[in-house]
């Protein structure tokens, strides 16, 4: 159970990151063709 808690934690913590550095390629691209 404490092995499924540390998962979960890992997968929030990419997820988070993942959609950070979507967030800011995204926000990059649409400011340099703007």
């Amino acid at each position: 159970e404490r092995q499924v808690g540390e998962d979960l934690q890992y997968i929030r913590i990419n997820g988070t990151l993942i959609g950070g550095l979507a967030g800011l390629t995204i926000y990059t691209i649409a400011h340099a063709f703007a």
